[in-house]
């Protein structure tokens, strides 16, 4: 008598449930791979239009922008034309960014998911970019550094160093920390890949 086979084995099943997870362990990490490098991508996108923001500032008006302190609200809400990029609260006569943006020109539209309510200009992972520029004055985003010097064509690198440029912009990236070493490796910088 022949009998009549409708069913899986356990061995068969068992064969199925782990190929299948053999290739989901192989798909899982390149989906996060391929989600990071799409971050970093947004994140050099970003960098590149506030660099272009930044240094068209600089040949409308001669000179970088120094904001009180290490302080993001002022700096994005005058490079967006004096308003305020999450709030649309226009800059106050005599405040810092109508004194420093006179003409109101905007001069970086910002997506309102890049910036907070605070006015942070935030990279793909919420922190904040770090912008430093030549103009003797402290960094915005990193209130530990200072430049020293004014216009000598250079910043220092917060790494060490110099860097042979007017302004560096970086995200701490998608470990979220500032530091030597590597601490650093996955950092998104103007002046390097």
């Amino acid at each position: 008598m022949k009998k009549n086979r409708n069913s899986f084995t356990l061995i068969e099943l068992l064969t199925v449930v782990a190929i299948i997870s053999i290739l989901v362990g192989l798909i899982v990490p390149t989906i996060a791979y391929a989600r990071t490098q799409t971050l970093k991508t947004r994140a050099r996108s970003e960098i590149d239009s506030l660099r272009i923001a930044l240094r068209s500032y600089y040949q409308e008006y001669g000179y970088w922008p120094i904001p009180p302190g290490t302080n993001w609200v002022d700096l994005s809400t005058m490079l967006n034309g004096n308003v305020h990029p999450q709030t649309g609260v226009a800059a106050g006569a005599g405040s810092w960014a109508a004194t420093n943006n006179f003409r109101g020109i905007r001069f970086m539209e910002f997506k309102q998911d890049s910036v907070t309510s605070g006015g942070s200009f935030i990279d793909p992972w919420g922190t904040s970019y770090c912008v430093l520029m030549d103009h003797g004055g402290g960094a915005v985003g990193r209130s530990v550094w200072t430049d020293g010097t004014r216009e000598d064509n250079q910043v220092t690198n917060p790494n060490g160093g110099q860097i042979q440029a007017q302004i560096a912009i970086y995200s701490y990236g998608p470990n979220k920390a500032n530091g030597n070493g590597a601490d650093n490796t996955d950092d998104v910088k103007s002046w390097s890949n």
